[in-house]
């Protein structure tokens, strides 16, 4: 069962009541030699604008965060399905990063990629040979990024690629393309690469894989 974790944000009025403690402690550490032993603040490797820091203040007062909804397994929504299958014709792409052998991301947009079941992702890579498929063999991490910037719904899913080289895989991949996908690749030559997915994050969503 999903489990709720609710992040709790100090008022102002609490706020206030600490101001004086604050502005004692800045004062005595400007005057503090750090030690050896002194470690750095931790930050977070999350740099999107879409975490909802924003939202944290308006007019002065401080807004409570909504609940964060997290799960240890990975259930894409038809919600997801329909976002992702949609991207390209509402104008907002899906972005893929993937390894190159030098150990440099490579961004590429997709606009094949779809939810091909409760936990995998797919996307169609029309040339036969190189590019992603090569990438994949050798570091098959792989990170897709959702965003629609009208409404600011934005998901992040990491996982591991693989190409599937089956009839029922391809045609299936290569039927839930948009059909501009499809066109573009009308006599079938390129292959279906599945993603396991094994984390999404977004706005008051987790998903971890156990």
């Amino acid at each position: 069962m999903p489990t709720l974790v609710v992040e709790d944000r100090a008022t102002d009025e609490s706020a206030d009541e600490r101001t004086g403690d604050a502005e004692d402690d800045r004062a005595e550490d400007a005057h503090r030699v750090p030690s050896g032993n002194d470690e750095p603040p931790e930050q977070s490797d999350d740099q999107t604008d879409d975490d909802g820091s924003d939202d944290e203040t308006q007019h002065g007062r401080f807004i409570p965060k909504p609940s964060i909804l997290a799960t240890h397994v990975i259930e894409l929504t038809d919600e997801m399905r329909e976002r992702l299958s949609n991207a390209l014709a509402d104008g907002y792409p899906v972005v893929a990063a993937s390894v190159e052998s030098s150990g440099y991301p490579k961004l590429s947009f997709f606009g094949s990629a779809q939810v091909y079941s409760k936990d995998q992702l797919a996307v169609w890579h029309r040339a036969p040979e190189g590019g992603l498929l090569d990438r994949i063999a050798d570091h098959p991490q792989m990170s897709v990024l959702y965003r629609h910037g009208g409404d600011r719904t934005s998901w992040q899913f990491y996982g591991r690629a693989h190409v599937d080289d089956s009839d029922e895989v391809r045609q299936r991949v290569y039927d839930a393309m948009p059909e501009i996908e499809r066109m573009l690749d009308a006599e079938r030559k390129g292959r279906a690469v599945i993603i396991d997915v094994d984390r999404v994050s977004g706005r008051n969503l987790e998903m971890r894989r156990d």
